[in-house]
């Protein structure tokens, strides 16, 4: 058994830079049970997919905020997605994650860096009837649902809204039943 059999698929980093899983990587399965009972609605404010990542962080925090500080808490996951690209040598990846409103909006090819980022994977519904794709390699802690919103001038741009959080209970509360 020599070296060269060596699988390389499960190096992590490709000089030095972290690299996206293989497509065909197996689900890494949840982080917990299904917490909320519908579909919870998000900013229409260009940080949508980041506001369902804080939210799925912590639930409980993410609620009690002010709509200033879920802003805050959006923009700082995407700035740390921004620094991971840029410690990774993506800088236009990184540059155009940080442009305002729509040219900012994250796409396909940036999910699996927002999921190491922020540290919460995710699992993407409403992109296709037949496969919900998923993001990172801990186990799913959000379903975000993608869908389109239209602006009062009629103008369309993509969404997303939290559709579900997997995670165990808060710990340290007691849960009164």
């Amino acid at each position: 058994h020599s070296h060269d059999d060596h699988d390389s698929t499960n190096d992590r980093y490709i000089d030095g830079y972290l690299k996206p899983p293989p497509t065909k990587f197996v689900h890494p399965g949840y982080a917990g049970p299904d917490t909320l009972k519908s579909m919870q609605s998000m900013a229409p404010d260009g940080l949508c997919l980041y506001h369902c990542l804080a939210a799925a962080a912590d639930w409980v925090a993410y609620n009690a905020m002010s709509v200033a500080e879920r802003e805050l808490a959006a923009t700082e996951l995407r700035q740390k997605t921004i620094a991971l690209l840029l410690q990774q040598g993506m800088s236009i990846a990184a540059e155009r994650l940080g442009l305002s409103g729509y040219d900012g909006y994250p796409d396909e090819p940036d999910f699996f860096y927002i999921a190491s980022a922020t540290g919460v994977s995710f699992e993407i519904s409403g992109i296709s009837d037949h496969y919900v794709p998923f993001y990172g390699t801990s186990p799913v802690a959000a379903r975000v649902h993608f869908g389109r919103v239209r602006d009062g001038a009629g103008h369309e741009s993509d969404h997303y809204d939290l559709e579900q959080i997997y995670t165990g209970p808060p710990k340290g509360n007691l849960s009164l039943i």
